[in-house]
């Protein structure tokens, strides 16, 4: 788990703070879709920007990391 997690880090610190769907989605290899509907069940934290949703590199951590726990 730990190795994923330092892997994710080092492909985010080349990231800008706030990140895309289309990224986010690219970054956790999901599509745009599952990312949308992660944000709407509250899953994944953002700032809306217009119509834009902005997901800041944390947010993709924490889920990442909540995630990984659940499934062990």
């Amino acid at each position: 788990m730990e190795n994923f997690i330092e892997i994710l880090n080092k492909k985010l610190e080349k990231e800008d703070f706030f990140l895309s769907i289309k990224k986010v989605s690219e970054i956790l290899y999901v599509s745009k879709t599952t990312i949308l509907n992660k944000i709407k069940a509250g899953e994944i934290k953002y700032i809306k920007v217009g119509k834009l949703y902005k997901i800041p590199k944390e947010s993709i951590i924490e889920y990442v990391e909540k995630n990984l726990l659940k499934s062990s």
